[in-house]
């Protein structure tokens, strides 16, 4: 469990430059060779639960353009990270290594993708979040 807070730690200070004012974008990320593919509905979970550490991780530093969704705190954000990484493992059988690496990943292209890409996933990870905690 440590080191799923620690993933969700790395993601917090690696907040990608969405979720900043207007820099440039990077490259899109390569997926790793070594990682198992995912189900839809598993890549869905993992996108979700980054974007919305990423969205929390803003807010709680006053990004500008994190402020128009939701409020979601970082304790929120985490628990819900947590929870997601945890299915990951056990219905995709990941390690912890992989997890860890999808996170990068996932990170990175919604770095390169660009704010348009995080805002049009937030609604339904807003659905997500909501329905895991009810």
């Amino acid at each position: 469990m440590k080191s799923l807070i620690s993933a969700f730690a790395l993601l917090a200070l690696a907040v990608p430059a969405h979720a900043q004012e207007a820099p440039p974008r990077p490259p899109m990320p390569e997926k790793p060779a070594n990682l198992p593919p995912l189900t839809v509905s598993q890549t869905t979970w993992l996108r979700c639960a980054v974007n919305l550490a990423m969205v929390a991780k803003g807010q709680a530093g006053g990004v500008a353009s994190t402020q128009h969704y939701p409020a979601v705190s970082q304790d929120r954000a985490r628990e819900f990270f947590v929870q997601v990484m945890a299915r990951l493992m056990d219905e995709a059988k990941l390690s912890r290594d992989q997890v860890r690496a999808y996170t990068l990943y996932e990170t990175q292209l919604m770095a390169a993708q660009g704010p348009d890409a995080l805002h049009a996933l937030m609604p339904g990870c807003f659905q997500l979040l909501e329905a895991a905690e009810g």
